[in-house]
C-alpha cells in the first residue's frame, strides 16, 4: 500500500466518521427542535391562563367596592327641598360623589354600577342639582353637585337611552 493509498484510506474513514457524526447531530438538533415547539406552546398556554387570570382578578377587585357603595347608600333618605333636612342633602350628595368617582374611574363594573344605583342616583341627582336652598356656609345644595357627578349621570343617562328599544314602520 502506498502512501497515497494510506491517505485515501484515512480520509475514507474521515468521512464515514463525519457522516456519522453528522446524523447523530442532525437527531439530536431535530429533537431540540421538538422539545423547543413543545416549549413555546407549553409557554402560549401559561400566558394565556395569566392572562386570564389577571382579568378575573382586575373584575373581582372591581366587585369589591359594592359593599362600600351600598354602606355609602344605606341611611340616604330622599331629600325633599319643602322640608329640608339639611343631613340628609348633605349624605346624599356624598353618595353621588362616591358613586360618580367609582363610575368615573373604572373602578367598579359600570353595569354593576348603572343596575344598581341609577334609579336612586338619577332621582337624588334631580333633586339636588337644582335645589337653590342656601347651606349654612352660604353655598346652595345645587353647589355640591360636583362636575364628576355631573358627568357620570350624562354617562349613566345615555346609557339608559342606549337600552331603549325603538322600532319603525316603513312606509311602502
Amino acid at each position: 500500500m502506498t502512501t497515497a493509498d494510506v491517505i485515501a484510506l484515512v480520509a475514507a474513514i474521515a468521512a464515514v466518521a463525519s457522516a456519522v457524526i453528522a446524523i447523530f447531530a442532525r437527531n439530536d438538533s431535530k429533537d431540540s427542535a421538538i422539545a423547543a415547539k413543545e416549549s413555546a406552546t407549553v409557554a402560549n398556554t401559561a400566558n394565556e391562563i395569566a392572562k386570564s387570570a389577571n382579568v378575573l382578578s382586575e373584575r373581582i377587585a372591581k366587585r369589591a367596592c359594592v359593599i362600600e357603595l351600598h354602606q355609602a347608600w344605606q341611611g340616604v333618605n330622599r331629600f325633599d327641598p319643602k322640608k329640608p333636612i339639611y343631613p340628609d342633602a348633605i349624605k346624599g350628595s356624598n353618595a353621588l360623589d362616591l358613586t360618580a368617582s367609582l363610575w368615573n374611574h373604572d373602578v367598579l363594573e359600570k353595569g354593576i354600577l348603572f343596575q344598581s344605583y341609577w334609579k336612586p342616583f338619577k332621582d337624588l341627582y334631580g333633586i339636588l342639582s337644582i335645589c337653590d336652598l342656601p347651606l349654612q356656609d352660604g353655598r346652595r345644595i345645587r353647589d355640591m353637585i360636583s362636575p364628576a357627578v355631573t358627568l357620570a349621570f350624562k354617562q349613566m343617562e345615555e346609557m339608559e337611552l342606549k337600552g331603549v328599544n325603538q322600532t319603525a314602520i316603513n312606509s311602502k
